[in-house]
């Protein structure tokens, strides 16, 4: 498995976790499922780099044209209040890339997102107001139904 998109009902928000060799290819996937299902880009996330995990083929042009395909998918959609994303990111070498996507942007007008990355689960759980127990149900994952999957073998996304 190296990208899994999950939601909560009961937090209202989203949970991405990127784990081992996450080709490019799974990357635009996960852009052109939530390009085509336009509703989850009005939701809350976070979005987790586990430690080991690594962007195998990816350097900031090819993040440069995920991140176009979002900008255009949120220029569709019209928000009153920005989204947060938030992130978390226990990968040094993934580091240099999230630092790209997260600082070579405007995301609060290209996406209309708060994007902000944070050490732990209980920091990003204080600034998505979560409580201490929702915060712990948002780094077990307890509660948050899959959506879809894209897994380096596959090339489309497995409906959960």
């Amino acid at each position: 498995m190296t990208v899994l998109f999950r939601h909560s009902a009961q937090l209202e928000l989203s949970r991405f976790d990127y784990t081992g060799a996450v080709a490019m290819q799974e990357l635009h996937a996960l852009a052109a499922f939530l390009s085509s299902e336009p509703a989850w880009l009005c939701v809350d996330s976070l979005s987790v780099i586990a430690d080991g995990a690594v962007f195998v083929d990816a350097d900031e042009d090819s993040l440069e044209a995920v991140y176009q395909t979002y900008k255009a998918a949120f220029a569709k959609l019209n928000f009153i209040v920005l989204r947060r994303s938030g992130w978390i990111c226990d990968s040094p070498r993934a580091q240099p890339l999230l630092q790209f996507w997260l600082g070579g942007h405007d995301a609060a007008n290209d996406t209309a997102s708060d994007a902000r990355q944070f050490c732990s689960f209980s920091a990003a759980g204080d600034w998505l107001m979560l409580s201490p127990t929702e915060s712990k149900l948002l780094e077990s994952g307890e509660g948050f139904r899959e959506i879809a999957r894209f897994e380096a073998d596959l090339t489309r996304a497995r409906a959960g």
